[in-house]
Parts: structure tokens; sequence; C-alpha cells
């Protein structure tokens, strides 16, 4: 038996911070739920200013929707200097 890993080419995606986020959840043990923490990096542009920003992304849980969909939450947080932007 023969099997083939391929790895998907490189991609760039442009994220929309209010819909978008990356986490996970382990099951520990069968009976509990262990949120995962990440950090996503990307460019955030206000102000036609673009800075580099690095978020800390964690998952908050899912639940099905009422067509049975299911749907996950996360919380996501950065800190900017509002000067580095031109807002003061």
């Amino acid at each position: 038996m023969s099997t083939t890993n391929a790895t998907p080419a490189a991609t760039t995606w442009a994220i929309d911070t209010s819909h978008s986020s990356v986490g996970s959840t382990v099951r520990h043990l069968v009976i509990s739920k262990v949120h995962g923490q990440f950090t996503v990096a990307g460019d955030l542009t206000i102000a036609s200013t673009t800075k580099p920003v690095t978020l800390e992304v964690e998952s908050l849980g899912g639940a099905k929707d009422p067509w049975g969909n299911q749907r996950l939450g996360y919380s996501a947080k950065t800190s900017i200097d509002r000067r580095e932007f031109g807002l003061t």
C-alpha cells in the first residue's frame, strides 16, 4: 500500500478581523474540554497606515446553530500605539 502526503501550497489570506480567528479544543479524559490559545500575526491598516500586529486568540467553544451547523466562538486581543497610526 502506498500513500502520498501532499503539502498544500502556501497562500496569503486577507483576514476579516471581525469574523475570523484560530483556536482549538482538546477533550481531556472525555469529561472536560481544554481551550487552546494561539497568536496570530498579520498587518493592521488604520487611516492608510499599515503596521504589523500580533493577536492573542482564545477559543471560547462551539455550539450548533438552529440549522444544525457547528459554530465556533473566539476572542482576540492586541494593543496598539495610536500615535503610530497618526491618531493623536
